[in-house]
């Protein structure tokens, strides 16, 4: 394939060697949603994430843009600067969160926006994004995604296309609706550009500091990720909590390549999403991904990778009812 680039051959090699020893049963896929499961580019434009879309249409009140370009311009310059800490840059990456919710909500921010924007087709998966959900429900292999957009939207978008399955846990940011739509409030768990790695670590760590807040927003979210003491992620799939030693992280910034750092797998396979100024980013994304896939490419080499990964167990488990039913006949 064109558009897939491998820095380190051998060291991948046996990356997907262990995945495929290992099988599906012990893989899980945590992914970034904007430019990752969905295009950077449509019909030659750039998409905007779920705040641009609702800044670039009439859907909320006449100052709210004006507002929310005051904010993006005080917290922007901190947030691609590179002589601040990531700690200051975490702490202001949460004001800015925050205060554009609160602007939102302020604005008139209403359920029926979100539904208007999925029905005018606005929301553009990557090509194979379909097949890829239908791969990982077939052999129950869960995903969390982390957003740090509006995950109504991803949750609704998801709904309009029944493809909210219960192996698929939304991890982002949650308005809290009125009977009537409006939305009145925000979930406290806030999701930035700088934090998924941090709420990967320390929020989801320990089943028992966050059953509660599972409990209270597991309806609206279809399901929440959960960790055991080794922050390995465990998926609520029909009550039955499964442990997974591996993982393939897809991302569209170098900052998604660390959103697990620190966490104890067995084996983790990065795959990351260069859209643009391949020849400029190359260097710097190759050192971060184990695989580059490029120009805005599709999901086929990952569900091609997801099919080797899930037939191995099914040949294995053949091989076993074979031996019962060998075993049976004696």
């Amino acid at each position: 394939m064109n558009n897939i680039y491998i820095l380190d051959k051998i060291s991948f090699e046996k990356k997907i060697n262990k995945l495929k020893a290992d099988g599906s049963i012990n893989l899980h896929i945590i992914s970034d949603w904007d430019s990752t499961l969905t295009k950077k580019f449509f019909n030659g434009e750039g998409v905007g994430s779920s705040f641009a879309k609702l800044k670039n249409n009439s859907y909320l009140d006449n100052d709210y843009s004006s507002k929310a370009e005051s904010l993006r311009n005080e917290y922007r310059p901190i947030q691609l600067a590179y002589d601040i800490s990531l700690d200051i840059k975490s702490r202001k990456m949460l004001e800015w969160w925050k205060k554009h919710l609160d602007l939102l909500i302020c604005s008139g921010m209403h359920r029926n926006i979100i539904m208007d924007i999925i029905s005018k087709k606005e929301i553009h998966p990557r090509d194979g994004f379909f097949e890829f959900l239908d791969i990982l429900q077939k052999n129950r292999i869960p995903m969390f995604i982390f957003s740090a957009g509006l995950g109504d939207f991803i949750k609704e978008f998801l709904i309009s296309e029944e493809k909210l399955t219960d192996n698929v846990n939304i991890i982002s940011n949650f308005f809290k609706f009125s009977e009537f739509g409006k939305a009145v409030s925000y979930y406290e768990l806030i999701v930035h550009n700088f934090n998924k790695g941090e709420i990967f670590i320390n929020d989801f760590s320990n089943y028992e500091n966050i059953k509660d807040i599972a409990e209270d927003i597991k309806n609206h979210t279809n399901s929440m990720s959960l960790a055991n003491s080794k922050g390995r992620p465990i998926c609520s799939n029909n009550n039955v909590l499964c442990y997974r030693k591996n993982a393939i992280l897809l991302g569209d910034s170098i900052d998604d390549a660390k959103i697990i750092a620190g966490s104890n797998f067995d084996c983790v396979i990065k795959i990351g999403f260069l859209n643009y100024d391949v020849d400029e980013l190359l260097d710097a994304y190759s050192k971060n991904f184990d695989v580059l896939i490029l120009n805005d490419s599709s999901l086929d080499y990952i569900n091609n990778l997801l099919k080797e990964i899930s037939l191995i167990v099914i040949f294995y488990s053949l091989i076993h009812i074979n031996e019962l039913k060998s075993y049976a006949i004696l």
